[in-house]
């Protein structure tokens, strides 16, 4: 088999598994639409890794949203360093970490030593990318 799937295929496999809760046609082509990034009528395993991307992208940024949320305390709309390391380390935190302090600066587009959301996204994407490949 060739690895990609034609509406058609997609289709048929969600009739079998859905058995009497056919979505139905239009609703499927939706579905497949979207899942066919580039649009050339079959999902292939590029287009499907990056729905997959795509999503893991949304969740993420929720994470940020809710991050954001609990380490502005004071609801200014802005982060400081001193806030992001409680938040992040808790009580192990005596001195500034190199490497968080380092993330915050790139983060930071205006220099203005605070984080507003968008930065703070920034800021997550970057924190978060290092903890997996610490993981990894």
């Amino acid at each position: 088999k060739d690895s990609k799937i034609t509406f058609d295929e997609f289709f048929e496999s969600l009739k079998k598994e859905q058995g009497s809760e056919d979505m139905g046609e239009t609703k499927a082509r939706e579905v497949f639409e979207k899942l066919d990034a580039d649009h050339d009528g079959v999902v292939d395993f590029k287009d499907f890794l990056g729905v997959v991307m795509a999503e893991k992208r949304e969740y993420a940024n929720q994470v940020a949203e809710l991050f954001f949320t609990i380490c502005d305390q004071d609801g200014d709309g802005f982060v400081l360093p001193e806030d992001l390391l409680k938040d992040l380390l808790g009580d192990k935190v005596q001195e500034a970490d190199p490497g968080l302090d380092l993330l915050f600066k790139k983060a930071d587009a205006d220099g203005d030593g605070k984080l507003n959301r968008d930065e703070f996204k920034a800021f997550w994407e970057l924190y978060a990318t290092g903890l997996e490949s610490t993981v990894r």
